[in-house]
C-alpha cells in the first residue's frame, strides 16, 4: 500500500474515532432532589429541583454571553394540579473555567425553580433539562434530561365554591 492512501486510511480512522469519541463520554446532568414548598393562602407553591453536574464537567448557564454557546434550559412538557407562572435557575452561576473567565457556567449543583398556582390536591409534573456539557478540552453535543416528578396532597386549597 502507498504513503498516500495510508495516510488517508488514517485520516478516516482518526475522523471516526473522534466522531465517536463525542457520544462516548459525557458528563451526566442528575436529578437529586425534588422538594415542593408548601401552598400559601394565595395556592402559590414553588418547586425546587436539585440538578448535580458529574465531576469535571460544567455545563452552560442559562442565558451564556457567547451566542455560540447553547443555553441550558427547562421545559415543562406535562403538568398536572398546577398553572405554572415561572421557572428559573438558581442565581449562582460560577464564572469562568471555559473558554472566556468571563463566561457563566454550572458545575456542581444547580436549582431550577417552578413557581405556580396549586389547582388540585396532587401535583405531578414532566420536564426536560436541555444543556451542553463541557471539559476544560471540548464541548459536547447538547443533551436532554427527562425528569417526572409528582407530590401528594400539599398545603391548604380553599373548598370548592368559594
Amino acid at each position: 500500500m502507498n504513503s498516500f492512501k495510508r495516510t488517508k486510511i488514517i485520516q478516516l480512522v482518526l475522523v471516526i474515532v473522534g466522531f465517536l469519541g463525542c457520544f462516548a463520554v459525557q458528563a451526566q446532568v442528575n436529578l437529586i432532589d425534588a422538594i415542593i414548598l408548601q401552598a400559601d393562602a394565595e395556592n402559590m407553591v414553588e418547586i425546587d429541583l436539585t440538578f448535580e453536574v458529574d465531576s469535571g464537567y460544567y455545563i452552560q448557564s442559562n442565558q451564556p454571553l457567547d451566542k455560540y454557546l447553547i443555553p441550558t434550559d427547562f421545559t415543562v412538557t406535562e403538568c398536572s394540579g398546577l398553572v405554572i407562572r415561572d421557572i428559573y435557575f438558581d442565581s449562582n452561576p460560577k464564572l469562568g473555567k471555559n473558554h472566556s473567565d468571563s463566561e457563566e457556567i454550572l458545575e456542581g449543583r444547580f436549582n431550577v425553580s417552578i413557581q405556580g398556582l396549586h389547582m388540585r390536591n396532587n401535583i405531578s409534573l414532566r420536564g426536560i433539562l436541555e444543556f451542553q456539557a463541557c471539559n476544560q478540552l471540548q464541548c459536547f453535543f447538547p443533551r436532554e434530561k427527562v425528569v417526572a416528578i409528582s407530590f401528594p396532597a400539599v398545603g391548604p386549597m380553599p373548598a370548592s365554591g368559594e
